[in-house]
């Protein structure tokens, strides 16, 4: 369950306690959340070397991840277009491999066009649905250059943004807040991640990267962009993944 809906029922309590609990992740890992290397000082980290090394994976087993109900594929998230940040970038949905592992786009490449993506954790809500949508994405590449969330802190509340669906429709987000959480701030029970990934009354699209300082094999903060749908919801007033999501 997404957007609290039945309360009372144990089954979907248990559900959305593990989605809870694979979203922690995504704060602590630099493999998910847009860890690529320091940034070409957007960040302002005080350490200037690029990290060595491969990023830690990230487990859960499969069976504790909620599967999500299927969605008419007109309203899949193709592309976000940022014109503050003059970004038009393709969503890729990542979810996890067959070990349980939350898939980490990265490549060794910078050119590789893996860097000038963004990506939507796709067992969570759809953008533009009832509940918290996130996408994440890159600071930077592997080489430091700028990649899609270089410029994220160029956002401020009343700034808009649109996710453009499969089949060709623009919904519009508008800003409505940001902040930078520590990564140590990634209990279920913190309210600056229930901010993120708990549930909601309104269709939001959260953004998320990297930020602060480079503390050796990650970023202490995340940068958080919080947006909510202009209009009404394209998905109507069916609860996301339906009474039983």
């Amino acid at each position: 369950m997404r957007n609290g809906v039945e309360p009372g029922a144990s089954g979907v309590r248990a559900r959305w306690a593990a989605l809870l609990a694979l979203m922690a992740l995504l704060l602590v890992a630099p493999s998910i959340a847009g860890c690529a290397s320091v940034p070409g000082g957007t960040a302002a980290p005080r350490a200037t070397a690029r990290p060595q090394g491969t990023p830690t994976p990230v487990h859960l087993p499969v069976q504790y991840a909620p599967t999500p109900t299927p969605l008419p594929p007109g309203l899949a998230p193709a592309r976000l277009v940022v014109p503050k940040m003059g970004l038009d970038a393709p969503i890729m949905p990542v979810g996890t491999d067959a070990s349980g592992a939350m898939v980490a786009p990265r490549a060794a490449d910078p050119r590789d066009p893996i860097w000038s993506s963004v990506y939507w954790w796709d067992l969570g809500v759809q953008p533009g649905q009832v509940g918290n949508a996130v996408i994440a994405g890159h600071v930077n590449r592997i080489d430091a250059s700028p990649s899609t969330f270089t410029r994220l802190n160029w956002l401020v509340p009343g700034d808009r943004l649109q996710v453009v669906t499969a089949d060709g429709r623009s919904l519009t987000f508008v800003v409505t807040s940001k902040e930078t959480p520590l990564i140590s701030e990634h209990d279920p029970a913190d309210p600056a991640f229930i901010r993120v990934f708990g549930p909601s009354l309104t269709p939001n699209l959260n953004l998320i990267t990297c930020w602060g300082d480079w503390i050796g094999n990650t970023f202490d903060r995340r940068l958080v962009v919080h947006s909510t749908l202009v209009g009404p919801s394209p998905f109507g007033d069916t609860p996301p993944g339906g009474a039983g999501g």
